[in-house]
């Protein structure tokens, strides 16, 4: 589990936490710093993004760390140490999303940073990288925070130029975007914004416009969204939750099924508004959810609505009750990344 104060693992066979935080006193099972905004797991790897502290690598088995952050005078090092997020292409390349430095990637075999940033009409559109995703036609697709989403073909790469979309050309709902997701049924992209949901079809390069009950919430950024093994597209808000039946936008896209979920998930007649920052399915099925107060859910059952979810929280073991990302190593371990740390959890 990722928190603002540490990375906390989880071993449900004793039933408590591992934390591991950022230290003076020790250079022992530390990470560079405890504001950990995402994860990425690289097979025996975990990749830790902070807010401050650069990159931390981490190898699952034995907990080692190696930290990469900026070096000042070295331009293959990070660009700054804010991190927004990690994502690996399907060319096992590591690409970061920078704060206010845009966007850079580490070769698949080098430890080296090639940096893209805002720079003229084939640049990025805006620094601020929110998310990243690729699709099925070798084709990186880059959230931005104030300047709508770009789109690069990787087989230039080093030499990409990057084509913007956004209000002004496209029509999505606003240019301030937290979070993509490929859809291959639909063979688009979901594009989440602080005024909606939106879908980008590849085949008619085209944009349709997808109406929710937490279109008019103010401020209510889309902050993760996942595609599951049933076809349900789970669009996490700070608003609630909705869950979108991908069948019937295949079918009708303009009358789509959907569930929505506005208050806290396991007892939504305490009317406290959910707010939904990461959500996993893990290689079981299991859907797990990270929120901003709450603590971790899992879901338990779909089969009525509302869904029926157990909720983890401090008083179980987590270092916080802000997760900001889940992850699955390959030893089947769930890893939260939260506002105190990371938290490590061994599926029973």
């Amino acid at each position: 589990v990722a928190t603002t104060k540490g990375l906390n693992f989880y071993n449900p066979s004793t039933d408590n936490f591992i934390r591991m935080v950022s230290s003076r006193e020790t250079l022992e099972s530390v990470i560079s710093c405890n504001l950990i905004r995402c994860l990425y797991a690289d097979n025996s790897m975990l990749w830790i993004g902070t807010e401050i502290g650069g990159i931390d690598k981490m190898e699952s088995r034995n907990l080692s760390l190696r930290i990469f952050t900026n070096e000042r005078g070295v331009a293959t090092s990070l660009p700054d140490n804010p991190v927004n997020c990690i994502y690996e292409d399907s060319h096992y390349n590591l690409w970061v999303g920078n704060i206010d430095q845009g966007l850079s990637v580490r070769k698949y075999g080098s430890d080296d940073f090639v940096h893209y940033n805002h720079s003229g009409s084939t640049g990025l559109s805006n620094n601020n990288v929110y998310a990243l995703e690729e699709d099925d036609q070798n084709q990186l697709w880059i959230a931005t925070w104030g300047g709508g989403v770009c789109k690069t073909d990787l087989s230039g790469f080093p030499n990409l130029s990057f084509i913007t979309y956004n209000r002004r050309n496209i029509n999505i709902p606003s240019d301030f975007v937290g979070s993509l997701c490929f859809d291959r049924m639909n063979n688009g992209i979901w594009i989440g914004t602080t005024k909606g949901l939106c879908f980008f079809d590849l085949n008619k390069n085209a944009v349709v416009r997808v109406t929710l009950p937490t279109d008019g919430e103010p401020n209510n950024s889309l902050t993760d969204m996942i595609i599951d093994k049933k076809q349900r597209l789970w669009v996490g808000s700070h608003h609630g939750l909705l869950v979108i039946d991908l069948y019937s936008f295949a079918r009708n896209r303009k009358n789509v099924h959907y569930h929505y979920m506005e208050y806290k998930l396991d007892n939504p007649s305490s009317r406290l508004i959910e707010k939904i920052c990461c959500i996993f399915e893990a290689s079981d099925g299991t859907i797990w959810l990270g929120s901003n107060g709450y603590g971790v859910y899992r879901l338990d059952s779909d089969k009525d609505s509302p869904y029926k979810f157990t909720n983890l929280t401090v008083n179980d073991g987590l270092c916080d009750n802000t997760i900001y990302g889940i992850l699955e190593d390959r030893h089947h371990r769930l890893w939260f990344s939260t506002n105190n740390g990371l938290t490590c959890y061994t599926l029973p």
